[in-house]
């Protein structure tokens, strides 16, 4: 029987120490993993943390710091990974004391935002998360990919495009809601899939040498040999005829395959243009977000050039309480400025902030679900504020 000892929470001792931990977390998470050493190698010791009670390791997480794109802006943020409790430590306080650490680590180390894909979310609301975005699965019959076009070069993608591939991302992250800024560790992700994973091919769509999409995929068998699906790991196609480019040649692959799979938002340009609607949504997780720091968060944060608008904010924080009070958010030429003080128009909880600061839900609805109050005049005011792109992210993490 496992002991109800507190729980010490930190940085792994050693390496040793952190695979240890990564076994946990793989184990809680049903992770078909090659090799425990190589994903240390991947994620690197430095992002893991250890849950320790009675001196033994009882939980994992990791934190990869990179971006994440609101208002046009990359916005630093901590994507919480491999959160896992040995079986035996569950519903004991392993899990709140961990993510406890985490968010204090965060504000130590002065990150203002955290971000997760949650397998409970209940664990991680009682620590300040809410859902802010949406990562939608959808699965189309090949023969509905119309119309094609082929008239736009397609190859197989070469070393030398890497930075023209990340380029090209960039562009269409900074113009929606939600995409991750990725670094060096998402993208090697991309280009160096670890042993375990299935074959990838990976391809680029050209206009006279230059890049308007590509696409990262593999085959998931069927029920038969000619009833494959064609998965898009990652892809992007930044005009129409790309778009009708990458559908022409998934159509190429119809003789042994059915369908095609790929991660979007909510509402995508490349359903837009099929002829029909044979869509079918296969997967759906909102991941959810943690404001660290109240003023850093909307100050980081991009906002439309044309607005002219001030909040006044009254956050209640239970944990972090330098960001429970009154603060007034400014906005002109794009930009935020924050401020204490204020008449407290916009009661709102952290959660809710979190929420609203992605645009995921709207304040009209934050209100209906009780994480925020204030009169129609200021909620109408704050969806002026947080509006933009319905908030999505292809990845996982």
């Amino acid at each position: 029987m496992p002991t109800h000892d507190p729980v010490e929470s930190g940085r792994p001792r050693d390496k040793d120490e952190a695979i240890r931990a990564l076994d946990v977390a793989a184990e809680a998470l049903h992770f078909n993993l090659g090799s425990i050493e190589e994903w240390a190698e991947r994620e690197g010791v430095d992002a893991v943390r250890v849950a320790r009670r009675g001196g033994n390791v009882v939980g994992c997480w990791a934190v990869q710091k990179m971006g994440i794109f609101f208002g046009g802006r990359s916005i630093p943020v901590g994507a919480v990974r491999c959160v896992g409790v040995a079986a035996e430590h569950r519903s004991t306080g392993v899990g709140k004391a961990m993510m406890d650490e985490c968010v204090l680590e965060a504000a130590r180390d002065g990150l203002p935002l955290l971000a997760l894909y949650p397998a409970t979310q209940v664990v991680y609301r009682k620590s300040g998360y809410e859902q802010a975005g949406a990562h939608v699965v959808y699965k189309v019959p090949l023969h509905a990919l119309q119309p094609v076009d082929r008239s736009l070069s397609l190859r197989a993608m070469e070393e030398m495009d890497h930075a023209a591939m990340a380029a090209l991302y960039r562009r269409h992250a900074e113009q929606h809601n939600g995409p991750l800024d990725r670094g060096e560790w998402m993208w090697r992700r991309v280009f160096d899939p670890p042993s375990w994973s299935s074959k990838r091919s990976l391809i680029v769509i050209e206009r006279d040498g230059a890049l308007e999409g590509y696409a990262a995929w593999s085959n998931v068998p069927g029920a038969s040999l000619f009833d494959h699906t064609i998965e898009f790991y990652d892809w992007l196609a930044m005009t129409p005829a790309a778009v009708r480019r990458l559908f022409a040649y998934c159509v190429d692959h119809s003789s042994t395959n059915a369908f095609v799979q790929f991660r979007a938002g909510p509402v995508n340009p490349l359903l837009g243009l099929l002829r029909e609607q044979k869509q079918q949504v296969v997967d759906r997780m909102d991941w959810m977000l943690r404001i660290v720091n109240v003023p850093a968060a909307l100050t980081a944060r991009g906002y439309a050039a044309g607005l002219s608008a001030e909040l006044h904010f009254d956050v209640r924080d239970q944990f972090i309480t330098s960001n429970s009070g009154k603060f007034v958010l400014s906005v002109s030429d794009g930009a935020g400025r924050v401020n204490s003080g204020g008449d407290g128009s916009l009661s709102i909880d952290i959660r809710g902030l979190a929420s609203l600061y992605t645009g995921h839900y709207s304040p009209f609805e934050l209100r209906t679900m009780g994480l925020l109050d204030g009169n129609d005049a200021t909620l109408a005011t704050a969806r002026d504020v947080f509006a933009g792109t319905r908030p999505w992210m292809p990845d996982m993490f």
